[in-house]
């Protein structure tokens, strides 16, 4: 590995016990080992050394490399045999450890083609001080050293590079929220012939005031790359400090130098000198005229001083991105993505015809085609978005969150708050939050959902009905049936004003149906709710395939309505239809299919077949034992209590009674 620095060795000798290898180390010059002799310094007792040398024996050549963030090691893993760098990071408070330890272990996740790639991750066993550190890949150099040597990259090469750290960054924020905290030249590191970014901040910690930034001398070689309002102390004292907006400054004068422009001129003027300025309007209008006017305008607009003026890390990304296909229309890059595009047709199929797991599949197989050739954020908004609806389709709700939650981020930042992109996963996430059991947070969200679609598309469209209907669910789950049926009449009132969007007789209006349906019944309308179940369940019929999963809805809910007139065998035999069909689509885990066998075995219950509610009942009882649903395991326990009371087993009536009342008493 390249490095500016003079490099410390020392051969290590795994016959060495103990802390033979640090004396070694220790031994050497204490001028060149200044850097680690401060470190070490903070390292109380002699165990701490010696883990640190029994955590490092199986890596080889290891050596000492003094760099700007302190000291590094050099080795090679025996057993892959590939090249590593191992950085040592201090962590004085539990606090910073945490927040480290969860920074790496996130980046030993995104497995980013421009992130560079962690194998390790150590922890010291003592409680204080903490000694963390992480192996990985540095072989072939940095980009500074290439910066140093006037290597000059072709446009095609330096947008490539550009747009492909861009990327990186992109991604570590929507899916982790991790910023980069000191982008520079010398933390993008070539290997495999590819440039990587590394050495993300491991604090991750919101810095708002004055001394946040380290202008130390070992630190003033990335100076120059920091945004004015980290360097500022007087805006430092009067604003928060956007993490992700500094990044978008750094890598603006990182652009700047890669394209090849000479940054030296202004390399020791504060941002907001008119000098500094005026020589960088000059190479703005250099790049504009001589290398390309789109990045040019791109950059100039990443360099504004106010950080509320900077585009978004996301806008940056698909700016390249359009930028880059408009330059190299015939790379392998579009050429794949394009021929990607047909697998997202079949997932769509797929969707439609209710098979989940292939169209989750086709979607996952889109993703990895455009996280290898970093595809544009607004198709990974798209991609992130329709993982969310299909794993929401399958129960996987957590799943389904965090990639609601990647896509929503991304779509805010390119589109704005109030776009229908933004409005679609936002209604997804409120479906989430009610079925989570979090009305409130439903409720929230589909009024932002609604306010956006209405503020893209006006009032009265289709899209708006969805929420209407949403909202339905929502107060229905508040116990407020009356704004309910308001609010599902009128969605239903504005699907059946757009003929040509929505036909009365198409699934969407089926969905409203069985929802009014729903709360007919809960409003003890039970003839006017199994009128509006059937109307619902013969749409669906003509419209759909016989496994899809509104037609299971329809089963379940006529069987509800059976149950709540008295009639338990024609409640039994939907329900039996609907667990059949989930059977193909679901998997047997998924809330609703567990939920269902509560409601077939009371049915039995009614119908005096104690036998029967007891082996279903029991069977439900084994497959929650590993699972955590409090509701339903409550939900479970009263039924198994209230068969055994019909039954005349006391004994077993108090023992269930009791289990139910202990989920009570934990917070269920």
């Amino acid at each position: 590995m390249s490095v500016s620095s003079q490099r410390i060795t020392g051969n290590y000798n795994k016959q060495c016990a103990g802390n033979q290898y640090i004396k070694l180390i220790k031994s050497q010059s204490s001028q060149r080992m200044e850097s680690f002799n401060s470190f070490l310094s903070n390292l109380s007792n002699l165990p701490q050394e010696e883990e640190l040398c029994q955590s490092l024996e199986h890596y080889t050549d290891l050596k000492w490399v003094q760099q700007d963030k302190g000291p590094i090691l050099t080795g090679r893993n025996p057993k892959n045999n590939k090249s590593v760098s191992i950085k040592l990071i201090n962590s004085p408070t539990i606090e910073k450890l945490e927040t480290s330890k969860r920074v790496l272990k996130a980046l030993q996740t995104i497995q980013h083609p421009s992130i560079v790639p962690l194998y390790d991750i150590h922890t010291s066993a003592n409680e204080e001080p903490y000694l963390l550190y992480y192996s990985t890949d540095f072989d072939e150099g940095t980009l500074s050293d290439a910066l140093l040597e006037k290597k000059k990259f072709s446009f095609l090469q330096a947008l490539s590079i550009f747009h492909s750290i861009a990327h990186a960054l992109f991604t570590a924020k929507v899916r982790f929220g991790l910023f980069h905290g000191h982008i520079k030249p010398s933390n993008i590191f070539l290997i495999n012939e590819t440039y990587k970014i590394g050495n993300f901040e491991t604090s991750q910690g919101k810095k708002e005031s004055k001394g946040s930034v380290d202008l130390s001398m070992e630190n003033i070689r990335g100076y120059f790359y920091l945004a004015p309002e980290q360097i500022d102390t007087e805006l430092n004292e009067t604003q928060n400090i956007d993490q992700f907006a500094c990044d978008v400054y750094s890598l603006g004068i990182l652009g700047l130098e890669i394209f090849g422009l000479d940054t030296h001129a202004i390399r020791s003027v504060s941002p907001k000198h008119p000098i500094y300025q005026q020589e960088l309007q000059e190479m703005i209008q250099v790049m504009k005229k001589e290398i390309s006017f789109d990045v040019g305008a791109l950059i100039k607009s990443m360099l504004a001083l106010d950080q509320f003026n900077r585009p978004s890390l996301e806008k940056v990304v698909e700016s390249l991105s359009i930028i880059l296909e408009k330059y190299d229309e015939e790379s392998p890059r579009k050429k794949e993505i394009e021929e990607a595009l047909d697998i997202v047709e079949k997932a769509e199929v797929f969707y439609e015809k209710s098979d989940f797991k292939n169209s989750l599949e086709c979607f996952q197989q889109f993703l990895m085609v455009l996280q290898k050739w970093n595809g544009k954020p607004s198709d990974i908004a798209y991609v992130y978005d329709k993982l969310g609806v299909v794993k929401l389709a399958l129960g996987h709700l957590d799943e389904s969150f965090e990639d609601l939650k990647a896509a929503l981020r991304i779509s805010k930042s390119i589109y704005g708050p109030f776009q229908s992109e933004v409005a679609d996963t936002q209604l997804s996430i409120a479906r989430i939050h009610l079925l989570k059991e979090r009305p409130d947070e439903a409720f929230k969200t589909a009024i932002d959902a609604l306010t956006a679609y209405q503020d893209s598309l006006g009032r009265d469209s289709a899209e708006e009905a969805q929420v209407l209907i949403l909202l339905g669910h929502i107060y229905k789950a508040k116990k407020d049936l009356e704004q309910a049926k308001k609010a599902t009449e009128r969605g239903l009132q504005i699907i059946k004003s757009h003929k040509g969007k929505a036909e009365e007789d198409s699934p969407a209006t089926a969905d409203v149906l069985e929802l009014l349906g729903t709360i007919s019944c809960g409003l003890k309308e039970y003839d006017k709710g199994l009128h509006y179940h059937q109307q619902a369940l013969a749409i669906r019929i003509s419209t759909l395939s016989s496994n899809h999963h509104r037609i299971v809805n329809s089963y379940r809910c006529l069987g509800d309505t059976y149950g709540q007139l008295n009639d338990p065998k024609k409640s039994i035999a939907l329900y039996e239809m609907a667990l059949k069909a989930m059977q193909l689509n679901y998997s047997k885990d998924h809330p609703e299919y567990l939920s269902l066998q509560v409601d077939i075995a009371q049915q039995y219950l009614k119908t005096g077949n104690h036998k029967k509610a007891l082996e279903v009942l029991k069977e439900l009882e084994s497959q929650l034992q590993n699972k955590v649903n409090g509701k339903l395991i409550q939900r479970t326990f009263i039924a198994l209590a209230n068969t055994y009371k019909a039954a005349g087993n006391s004994k077993k009536y108090e023992e269930y009674l009791a289990k139910a009342s202990k989920c009570t008493e934990n917070g269920v």
